[in-house]
């Protein structure tokens, strides 16, 4: 087992890949009202959606991912500072994900 068997791997990207889920980023955003780059930010730790896209992400998993999953970096540190306290953190790493075929 290599290093990057244990990466962290973005609760979005674990969702979409879910075998009962199984979209594509591209897919993925036309369900959020987004972009596929948009989406590959997020999942790269790169942005932080706005409020509004944030909901649409939540709407388009059912609430199965929260908003406290796709805040990261330093909005996620300004968000926790507001609200007095530390956000969850994602516990998905790639070993959890099933094998491939």
């Amino acid at each position: 087992m290599d290093a990057m068997s244990d990466a962290p791997i973005h609760p979005l990207t674990a969702y979409r890949r879910r075998p009962d889920v199984n979209l594509r980023q591209a897919a993925f955003a036309v369900r959020a009202g987004t972009t596929k780059a948009t989406i590959s930010r997020i999942e790269a730790g790169t942005l932080s959606p706005s409020p509004a896209l944030m909901q649409r992400i939540v709407e388009a998993t059912g609430g199965e991912i929260t908003a406290a999953m796709l805040v990261s970096g330093e909005a996620r540190e300004i968000v926790e500072l507001v609200i007095g306290e530390k956000l969850p953190v994602p516990s998905t790493t790639k070993s959890d994900e099933a094998p491939t075929p």
